[in-house]
């Protein structure tokens, strides 16, 4: 049969299986989800929040990238061969 795709509320099952069931409702799998309406709320909030938080940990990410590849650069360009023998000279200052 493959995957069960979802489409809306209906699944595969429901579009195909259904029809020919004759009466044998009791055979198809069913799941209820009961919500509150401020859980439904709650949970939409939370969602918006971690897309939040994942784009705000992706932006640190790059800008800690970025900052390397500056210090890289800028270490080439001033002739040091050792980037992190001066970085320890630096935080000792």
């Amino acid at each position: 049969m493959g995957i069960i795709e979802k489409r809306g509320n209906l699944t595969w099952a429901d579009l195909y299986l259904k029809p020919w069931s004759c009466g044998k409702n009791h055979l198809l799998n069913k799941v209820v989800k009961v919500q509150k309406a401020d859980e439904q709320d709650e949970l939409k909030k939370q969602k918006v929040r971690i897309r939040q938080l994942e784009k705000a940990l992706a932006d640190a990410h790059l800008d800690s990238l970025i900052e390397k590849e500056y210090f890289k650069m800028v270490c080439e360009a001033a002739n040091i061969d050792d980037p992190e023998e001066f970085k320890k000279k630096l935080s000792l200052r």
